[in-house]
Parts: C-alpha cells; sequence; structure tokens
C-alpha cells in the first residue's frame, strides 16, 4: 500500500501553500465545467470517479458540504472498492508479534552507519505532504517524495518466503548480511536523488506500517510521525482522490477501522522500539509553524534556516474540517470509537 501522491494537494486542504487565490465566480466555472463533462460520456469508471472527486473538492471549497459529500461518495462508487479489515487486522498483529523487546534485543542491525533518510509516516491526510514541503525549503534537505521502496523491499522477499501465509518479514530469518543487501539496495538510488543533500526525505505516509523494519536497517535514520485529529484526517481521506492501496478511503466505516489499526500499530513502536521517533501534531503545525520547523530541524540535527519560514498562513480550515460534515460523519465516530 503507498500513498502514490493523493496527499499531495489535497492535504489539509488544496490552498494550503497557494493562499486562497480563488475566487467564487473562477470556482462556480469549474464546477460548471466538471458538471458538463459528467453529463457527457465518459470513457470509464475510473475517470467519472476522478470527475466527482473533483467536483466534491471544488463543492467543500465552495462551502456547499452536502453536495461535496454526496459526491465523494459516488466517486467511491464508480470504483467498487473492496476493504477487508481482517487482512490489515491480521497484517498489525504479525507485526505487533514479530516485533517484541526481547525479539528486538536479538535482531541484527544494518552495519553501514548512515544517517540520511528521514522518514515522514502517518495516516494520508495527516499534514505529511506539509511538514515534508517546509523541510524541503532547507537547502540541505531533499525531498524525494513518496518513494514507497521500504514496502517493495520486504514484499520481494516475502515472494521468496517458504510461508505464503505471512504478510510481514520475519527478520529473524535475516543475516547481517542480508540487512546490509537490503539497506543497500535502498540507499543507492536514494543518494543518487541527490548525492549533495545532508538530509533525504522519504515521506510515503503509509511507512508507518514498516517502522521496525527501518528501525533494522537504517539505525541512525530520524522518523517523523505527523498526526491530525482523526475525524479531520478520516473525512480528508475520504474526500481526496484516493491512491492504489487506499482501499480503507472507500468507506467511512472502513476509515474508522483503518484509523484504529494505525494508532495500535505506532502504539506498539513507540513501546517496544528504541528509534528516534518524533511527533508533529498538525493542528500545532498550523497555529505555529516557525517554531514546529525549528523543532524538527533540531530534532533532525540540521541548524535553522530561515527559509524554513512559511512564507503565507497555513489555511486553518483544515483544523476542524469535520464540522462541515457533522450529521454525515456518525458511522465514522462509531467506528472509531469500537
Amino acid at each position: 500500500m503507498e500513498d502514490s501522491g493523493a496527499e499531495k494537494r489535497n492535504d489539509p486542504l488544496p490552498q494550503t501553500h497557494q493562499g486562497l487565490s480563488h475566487s467564487k465566480a473562477a470556482l462556480e466555472d469549474a464546477l460548471a465545467g466538471v458538471q458538463r463533462t459528467l453529463a457527457s460520456p465518459v470513457d470509464s469508471a475510473q475517470a467519472r470517479s476522478s470527475l466527482h472527486f473533483a467536483a466534491a473538492n471544488l463543492l467543500d471549497r465552495l462551502e456547499r458540504y452536502d453536495e461535496a459529500f454526496a459526491q465523494a461518495r459516488l466517486a467511491h462508487q464508480e470504483r467498487h472498492v473492496q476493504y477487508d479489515p481482517r487482512r490489515i487486522e491480521r497484517l498489525v498483529d504479525e507485526k505487533i508479534e514479530l516485533f517484541t523487546r526481547p525479539i528486538l534485543r536479538c535482531l541484527a542491525r544494518a552495519s553501514e552507519t548512515f544517517d540520511r533518510p528521514i522518514f515522514i509516516i502517518g495516516m494520508p491526510q495527516s499534514g505529511t505532504s506539509l511538514v515534508g514541503e517546509i523541510l524541503a525549503s532547507h537547502p540541505m534537505v531533499h525531498d524525494a517524495g513518496e518513494l514507497n521502496w521500504i514496502a517493495q523491499i520486504e514484499h520481494s522477499l516475502l515472494e521468496r518466503s517458504p510461508d505464503k501465509e505471512r504478510q510481514t518479514l520475519d527478520l529473524r530469518r535475516c543475516s547481517l548480511a542480508v540487512l546490509d543487501e537490503l539497506a543497500s539496495r535502498y540507499l543507492r538510488p536514494f543518494i543518487a536523488l541527490n548525492p549533495q543533500a545532508s538530509r533525504i526525505i522519504d515521506r510515503t505516509p503509509l511507512n508507518f506500517l514498516n517502522v521496525g523494519l527501518i528501525s533494522r536497517l537504517f539505525p541512525d535514520s530520524r522518523v517523523i510521525h505527523c498526526v491530525r485529529d482523526p475525524l479531520d484526517t478520516c473525512l480528508s481521506c475520504y474526500l481526496a482522490d484516493p491512491g492504489v492501496g487506499h482501499e480503507f478511503a472507500a468507506d467511512l466505516m472502513a476509515l474508522g477501522h483503518f484509523y484504529r489499526q494505525y494508532r495500535r500499530l505506532m502504539d506498539h513502536w513507540k513501546q517496544v522500539l528504541d528509534h528516534p521517533i518524533r511527533e508533529v501534531s498538525h493542528e500545532s503545525m498550523v497555529e505555529d509553524p516557525q517554531s514546529q520547523a525549528s523543532g524538527i530541524l533540531e530534532f533532525l540535527g540540521l541548524p535553522w534556516n530561515s527559509q524554513c519560514v512559511v512564507r503565507q498562513p497555513i489555511d486553518s480550515r483544515s483544523v476542524g474540517r469535520w464540522r462541515n460534515y457533522e450529521k454525515q460523519l456518525q458511522p465514522l465516530r462509531v467506528a472509531l470509537q469500537r
């Protein structure tokens, strides 16, 4: 599962770094164009779905929230995506089972000390793109985007595993030589993205699933965990055009279930891993971005740079966004409370 770029301009609202530059008339013209296209024959369900998401986004900006939510529902219905809660629960169970303190004490770590990777993780729509963009303003930092290479490395090894039912790599079977080879497989193209950068960002949100593996492959790396109000996070996932692997975003009950599994796993990582992880609140980033940026740079061992100052106010409407959709979110509330 990967983020595949769905967050880049939907998190938390599309105007975050562009200002509220679109007039109401321009938004209404754009909406009319989308509606005209939807009224004509559209080649595929995928294309119709994307158009419905575009309409939802425009209606949200126009503060026509009931209509926006209805368009998002139509968009998801076009895709017929199925979410398997038991598979996700089993995946999280396996990771909790395979990464315990006693097992971690016995696991090897890759031998090369290397502190360039920065992994920005969290639920999609939790503010990972915002943090990545602010850090990428620093002259010593390069934002490589959402790479999904960690998950691909794990998957390639699982394909060769004798236990075909397991979804998580059992690192007890991996020697130091194997871990060094895996780390090198990631690092060679990673460094090539910008050899001069002191730090390089991999901001694949769903790497939260692989923090245990990251801690073994890159013991000197830093992990930034972005958090946001669960209702705002899940609503923004529902309203955004999802990427590959975002089956959980197609339904409010599925979103609530997936969010609970995400928190369960992150709580486990915090309990068992001796690895530098900094939690960054989206609400705090909106309230005081300079202070938050300064703290993150200190965590990364980088000097303050004035280029990291946010030049335009971050749209505060991304905080408490769920209140605009309160009457539609009862299924999500139920799912989050289970």
